[in-house]
């Protein structure tokens, strides 16, 4: 786990470095974007706790009921959109502009925290060989003009 400081990822080295990730990116946490209908302004998606009288919920049925102090908690969860603030996510959006074209018509999955990994990865240690296999799909990104997911 990483908290943003550096310190937790890989230390930095120009020692080559090679990587293996199966399985990995396509489980990772993604972000959900759209464009509000009325500014076109990117918005994110949040999930939130909400009480038991809104309406628009959506029950718990992924939590964990092997937990006995748990199975009687019926929290409930609504998707709400608000405006772009995860600067990770802007940072993906402005390298891969691609991933928010054609938002609002209906939201996008964005591979927000693959993309941060592979980010850190390139920083931490340039001289890296990456090998990417075994994930059932990712969007693919078209990047800017000399821009990488790899540098900011």
């Amino acid at each position: 786990d990483d908290d943003g400081d550096g310190d937790g990822f890989l230390p930095p080295s120009d020692v080559p470095t090679v990587v293996l990730a199966m399985e990995l990116l396509d489980n990772l946490a993604h972000d959900k974007v759209t464009r509000c209908r009325r500014t076109r302004r990117l918005l994110q998606a949040e999930v939130v706790v909400v009480d038991e009288e809104d309406d628009g919920l959506v029950q718990d049925d992924d939590r964990d009921d092997t937990d006995d102090d748990q199975s009687n908690d019926e929290r409930r969860y609504r998707e709400e959109f608000h405006p772009l603030t995860d600067p990770l996510l802007r940072d993906v959006l402005e390298a891969a502009p691609s991933y928010a074209r054609g938002t609002g018509r209906r939201p996008t999955w964005v591979p927000t925290v693959a993309c941060g990994v592979i980010r850190r990865l390139y920083e931490s240690r340039p001289n890296t060989s990456l090998v990417l296999a075994d994930f059932d799909w990712l969007p693919a990104p078209e990047l800017m003009e000399g821009r990488s997911i790899a540098e900011r």
